[in-house]
């Protein structure tokens, strides 16, 4: 307990001392604004001045200073001239500080209203990396009033332009948002299974962030992942789910609520390191521990109060509330009750609902506003058409009267021409039949032709299901795999019926031998070149007992070479290969070998840190006829229980999908394995079909696909 007031001492000295520091910041920009010699400098000036206010919570100072430099930018209205765009920029970004100080405040109507006015200015400069801004804040207002569909819609927005911009900080920050909206967004539902799935893809979303802020050093970001992770614990803690230890989740969620505590006191950021100060009150409440729960609620809820943070302290009103009720303090529990419905009113209430929406309908309005207008002008135009075709109508009825005389002098003659043109018609109808008895004769045939051709395709489709039944016969069952190497999984997904991947298991006494191979092709061709390139494994590991995984890719290149070159021309078919050897009785006695596929291995420190992947390159030369031959490489890896190691073909990284349809390639496979690494290997091997899935989507599989999954 003392150390917990220790830590709360620091941080109300690291404010004072931020405090400070921000004051000092401030005197050094009120100088250079005097020395500003144009309005577009001096209102570069103002808004700092502004977001310096903001960052230490003063928004009365803030609003002054942002309303005077957007009345000044506002004198220029033209963002087509170029001399005024760094003052419209500057326009913005004033209406961006307006919109953050109603935001906390939680005027949200006003807000979203100062923020679409921003991102009108951005999308008229072109200015991606301000839409993403605003778009993502706008999201941020939909996640505050729950709507949690249009809040995801704007952060995948947002998202998608920081990955255009290859902004890591914003991507990092839309990521985490986006973790926010899925954990709460089935928070009704606490015992769903929708509400487990929920919570886990949230988590998989804030490591995605932890990574990316810990790639550039974003020491402020990364403790913020930390806090959301360990609210995740939290949450799962009040699942009624078989498999989740409360005691093992609360443990989680403390250590990673002190490491992102001591990350912002170090920092100087009161309010974050509040924000982590009030998870740990959560975490002490659920263990039980309300003394210790009450006392970080009082501090947070000061903290809060002098911020004028309205959403905070309605969140840790309604918590202390609750610890209150639970300790039987019931006078003190409703009265914190009463200060959280009414924080919650003021932010959430009808009008305000309705505002939003009405904001929204007038911004989507003003973009379609042209449109209309140009819409009633046709109308218009058409209006005095038809005011002109009433008094043409008049002089066309005295025409038709005119025609009525000459149409009865023409009708003797078009009873002549009707006959004549009955004679051809007859002749015409006697030259259809004969040209429909002529389809029908050539449609008897087709129909013959289409019999014919589908018999022979389910003779090709029987041939081939038979070389199927062969190929499987030649791979390890199930029952092997899980014999010699218990902790592994496999995705195995031919392109087509039959597969030029396969995967092989082998034993030479205590010594155990896995690979995965992509032969050269897919379906029938792919097919009968793994069967050789299989048999030819099997013969030399079964003939010469050899365990060294370079030297088996030695004997097995001679004798595919061999086959390959006994006809009259020469066929350079052959194999890429990944084959590992390990003792089964201790499996951190590693070999391996490659011929053009790589190893990955992936290893943890503790459970808490970021993944590490190591790769192993490959000898760059086939299995297979090639120009220059050399000795493959057997390295020896250093492996320690716990590490997983991937042996994989190039199918699953090479395969197009995404929104742009274009290739996964290396480095997002890379991230995604990284990203699997708090699962056990049946759980990633279920993963990584969804994911494949989802990649994807209606895209074509372009090659087989096959990884196999080992845990030492």
């Amino acid at each position: 307990m003392q150390k917990r007031y220790s830590i709360l001492l620091l941080i109300w000295m690291g404010f004072s001392f931020h405090l400070l520091a921000q004051n000092r910041e401030i005197d050094s920009l009120k100088i250079a604004l005097k020395s500003a010699k144009s309005d577009t400098l001096e209102t570069i000036q103002l808004n700092k001045i502004a977001r310096a206010y903001l960052i230490i919570g003063l928004f009365d100072s803030t609003n002054v200073y942002t309303e005077k430099a957007i009345f000044l930018a506002s004198k220029y209205p033209s963002y087509q001239n170029p001399s005024k765009i760094r003052l419209q920029k500057s326009l913005a970004d004033a209406y961006n500080n307006l919109g953050i100080v109603c935001a906390q405040q939680a005027r949200y109507n006003q807000a979203l209203e100062y923020w679409q006015k921003a991102l009108n200015i951005d999308e008229s400069l072109g200015d991606k990396t301000g839409i993403a801004s605003r778009t993502g804040n706008i999201g941020n207002i939909y996640w505050y009033t729950k709507d949690y569909e249009k809040a995801l819609k704007y952060f995948n927005r947002a998202y998608a332009l920081s990955v255009e911009l290859n902004n890591i900080e914003l991507q990092a920050k839309w990521l985490g948002n986006m973790g926010n909206v899925i954990r709460y967004q089935f928070e009704n539902q606490e015992n769903s299974e929708q509400r487990y799935q929920s919570l886990i893809l949230a988590d998989q979303k804030y490591l995605q962030a932890q990574a990316l802020y810990h790639k550039i050093n974003k020491t402020d970001g990364y403790a913020r992942m930390l806090g959301s992770r360990s609210n995740i614990m939290v949450d799962l803690c009040n699942l009624k789910k078989a498999g989740l230890k409360k005691d093992s989740l609360l443990k989680i969620a403390f250590d990673l609520t002190q490491e992102a505590l001591q990350i912002q006191i170090s920092q100087n950021n009161a309010f974050e390191a509040a924000i982590q100060e009030g998870n740990l009150g959560l975490i002490y409440q659920k263990q039980g521990r309300l003394e210790a729960a009450k006392l970080h609620y009082k501090k947070v809820i000061d903290i809060f109060s002098e911020l004028k943070s309205i959403e905070y302290l309605s969140f840790f009103y309604e918590k202390q509330a609750r610890l209150l009720y639970e300790a039987k303090d019931y006078k003190t529990a409703f009265e914190n009750f009463d200060h959280y419905n009414t924080l919650k009113d003021s932010v959430f209430n009808d009008q305000k609902q309705k505002e939003l929406y009405e904001k929204e309908l007038t911004y989507e309005f003003e973009k379609k506003e042209a449109i209309a207008q140009s819409e009633q002008d046709k109308k218009d135009l058409l209006s005095k058409i038809e005011q002109r075709k009433q008094k043409q109508i008049l002089y066309v009825v005295v025409g038709v009267l005119g025609l009525i005389l000459m149409f009865s002098l023409v009708l003797t003659r078009f009873f002549v021409q009707k006959k004549k043109a009955n004679r051809i018609l007859a002749q015409q109808n006697a030259e259809i039949q004969e040209q429909k008895e002529e389809i029908q004769s050539q449609n008897e045939l087709v129909s013959a032709q289409k019999n014919r051709i589908e018999h022979i395709h389910k003779e090709l489709t029987d041939s081939i299901n038979y070389t199927k039944r062969l190929q499987d016969a030649i791979l390890p069952t199930e029952h092997l795999r899980n014999e010699l190497c218990p902790n592994h999984f496999l995705m195995y997904r031919p392109k087509d019926i039959v597969a030029g991947d396969f995967y092989w298991m082998e034993q030479v006494d205590d010594i155990v031998l896995m690979a995965v191979a992509d032969c050269t092709g897919h379906g029938v061709p792919g097919a009968m070149v793994s069967m050789v390139c299989s048999n030819y494994l099997n013969k030399v590991v079964g003939e010469s007992k050899i365990s060294d995984p370079g030297k088996i890719l030695d004997l097995t290149k001679d004798l595919v070479s061999k086959h390959f070159s006994k006809g009259e021309s020469e066929v350079k078919d052959g194999m890429d290969i990944s084959l590992c050897a390990f003792n089964k009785n201790d499996k951190t006695n590693f070999s391996w070998a490659g011929a053009n596929n790589p190893l990955y291995l992936v290893r943890r420190n503790n459970p808490y840190s970021p993944a590490v992947l190591i790769e192993f390159k490959a000898d760059k030369q086939p299995i297979g006829i090639t120009d220059f031959d050399r000795p493959f490489t057997t390295r020896q890896i250093e492996v320690f229980p716990g590490d997983r190691l991937y042996l994989f073909s190039d199918g699953f990284k090479d395969q197009f999908g995404g929104e742009n349809g274009k290739k996964l390639k290396s480095a997002p496979f890379k991230q995604f394995i990284e990203s699997i690494q708090l699962y056990d290997m049946p759980e990633q091997g279920a993963m990584f079909h969804r994911f494949y899935d989802a990649w994807k989507s209606d895209f074509e599989q372009v090659d087989d696909v096959c990884i196999w999954g080992i845990e030492v």
